[in-house]
């Protein structure tokens, strides 16, 4: 399975250990298990705030099944080509 994370989301699991991924994630471990993708074609689908297009980028570049955020405008396409998008609880869910 992979996953983008919108930034919100594992800057909340490193340092406040809030409900975005109940603080199971440290900074190494999410070194240890990324992949870092630059995006070569730019999405335009995301009006309201152009700054979260960059997440859809990153997920299609990298091949994502999921992108995880809590973002409402990211959250209201539910999803992106056959990426889905979802909030970290539906995520804990899932696994």
């Amino acid at each position: 399975m992979k996953i983008t994370a919108d930034t919100n989301i594992l800057i909340s699991a490193i340092f406040w250990l809030g409900k975005s991924l109940e603080g199971m994630l440290s900074v190494e471990k999410i070194i240890s298990i990324s992949t870092i993708v630059e995006p070569l074609a730019k999405i335009e689908i995301i009006k309201e705030d152009i700054e979260d297009n960059i997440i859809l980028e990153c997920a299609k570049e990298g091949n994502a099944d999921y992108i995880i955020s809590q973002d409402k405008h990211l959250l209201k396409l539910r999803q992106f080509e056959n990426i889905k998008i979802i909030t970290p609880e539906e995520f804990l869910r899932l696994i």
